[in-house]
């Protein structure tokens, strides 16, 4: 077979729209920048966020472990304050446990979540002289089954009660 080019006019042109990648590349490194600079929140933390997170990150586990206990020991106190009828007590007891336990759980994996999300500030804004707020109600006010305040920069909290109110 015989290929022949066809006599044809060009009608290829360079496309006038693309900008040219050097030009592109400042602004695009300019736009960035302004937007960054802009929209930066002063990010503040001190030791306190940094015990805070260590706190969290190894005693979620033990939130975990103690969650059945936590769980029955919930239901058990508010069936004592709660002026229902026996039969709603005893339709209540079993899954009132296992809805208190997943949601001890859950709150164990919040408490891990936090003390992860608050390590890296805690670590490399300890030379600052703020704090960063907790992105929870903190531990601190709420109700645990083992509470330890120990001279060292972390306090034992454990087992706690997330279906409780904070104080």
């Amino acid at each position: 077979m015989n290929f022949r080019p066809v006599n044809r006019p060009c009608t290829a042109r360079p496309c006038t729209a693309r900008p040219r990648t050097a030009q592109f590349r400042i602004a695009a490194l300019l736009l960035a920048t302004a937007v960054l600079v802009t929209s930066a929140t002063p990010a503040v933390a001190s030791t306190e966020t940094l015990r805070r997170s260590v706190s969290n990150i190894s005693q979620a586990p033990l939130d975990w472990l103690f969650s059945p206990f936590v769980g029955i020991y919930s239901v058990i106190t508010r069936m004592r304050e709660q002026e229902d009828p026996t039969a709603v007590r005893v339709v209540f007891f079993f899954p009132g446990i296992i809805w208190n336990t997943g949601v001890n759980i859950g709150g164990g994996t919040l408490r891990l979540i936090t003390g992860g999300l608050e390590f890296v500030p805690g670590i490399f804004l300890v030379p600052f002289e703020a704090d960063l707020d907790s992105l929870y109600a903190p531990v601190a006010n709420a109700a645990a089954m083992f509470e330890m305040e120990t001279p060292c920069c972390i306090d034992v909290k454990f087992g706690i009660d997330y279906t409780a109110a904070v104080n």
